[in-house]
Order: structure tokens, then sequence, then C-alpha cells
């Protein structure tokens, strides 16, 4: 019987594999251990920003003691919340104390204009005739640009600025 020859090829594949999946791991655990590095930066940021916003004022007969919330200036960075911009899509639309159709009207909002979503929505739905169309929507509740916190209704507020079709 004659022997077979084997081909070299299928070794060099599995060389240039090899060599492929050992780059990308390399790759990969540089890539993680600098975006590790970075969250820690930053979460260290934070915990030192907290503690010199929440360190007490020392009274007239309290010793002063030294810490690092004593010896780092305050920053005058200014942090702006996150928060979700939902806009409004009817013009006049009212913002209530409570999620109901009769409760106190705290404000009017134009249209478009940019509230703050609270993340918080209610677990039932409302049927309202908006005009000519009839929705079937939870309430909202959003801050105002004024600082004011209420309800809205779903219909009233969008994630895009668009206008609500067939609203008088």
């Amino acid at each position: 019987m004659s022997e077979q020859k084997t081909s070299l090829l299928p070794k060099v594949e599995l060389l240039i594999l090899g060599v492929f999946l050992i780059s990308f791991i390399l790759y990969a655990t540089s890539k993680c251990s600098a975006t590790k590095a970075r969250y820690a930066e930053e979460a260290s940021e934070e915990a030192l920003a907290d503690s010199t916003s929440q360190t007490p004022a020392a009274s007239a007969d309290a010793p002063v003691k030294d810490s690092i919330a004593s010896v780092v200036a305050p920053s005058k960075e200014v942090v702006r919340e996150r928060y979700t911009p939902l806009y409004v899509t009817i013009a006049g639309l009212n913002v209530r104390a409570e999620p109901k159709l009769n409760a106190k009207v705290l404000d009017r909002l134009a249209l478009y204009e940019e509230v703050a979503f609270m993340n918080e929505i209610t677990e039932f739905a409302q049927e309202i005739t908006l005009g000519k169309i009839v929705r079937n929507d939870p309430w909202v509740k959003i801050q105002t640009n004024k600082g004011r916190t209420g309800w809205v209704f779903g219909a009233g507020v969008h994630y895009y600025k668009i206008k609500l079709e067939g609203v008088e």
C-alpha cells in the first residue's frame, strides 16, 4: 500500500487561526482593563465629590478636623442631573397635582416644551377625548423647567418633538 502524504495546508490554517485568537484575546483584555480603570476613576471622583458636599459645617465651638473634605476645594463644575427628556405634543397641556382630570392644574405647557420624565407612570390607563381623537393612555409624572412636579396625560408627551394630530 502506498502512504498518503499529509497536506501542510490544514496545519497552516490552524496556526493562523491560533494567532488570530490570541491577538483578539490580548486586544479584548487591554480594552476591558482600560474601561475598568476609567470606571474606577469616575467612581472615586464621584465619591470624593459626595464626601465634600455632605460634610457638615463646623460650629464655632467644635474643633476643625483635618480631612480630605476640608483640604480639597469644592469643584466649580455644574453637575446636571441625568433625566429622560420628553416633549409636549399638545399646546396648552395641563400639569396636574394628581393623575386625574379633576385634579388641581399646576401649570400649562407650550407645544414642544421639554420636560423631565420622573420615571413614574400610573398603573391604569384613562380614555380621554382630545378633539377629533380618543386616546387611552396612562398618566406620566414630569417636572417642568420651572421646577414644578406634576402629572400629565400620557398622550401629551413624547420622546420626540411631534404634534399630536387631531387635537384642538
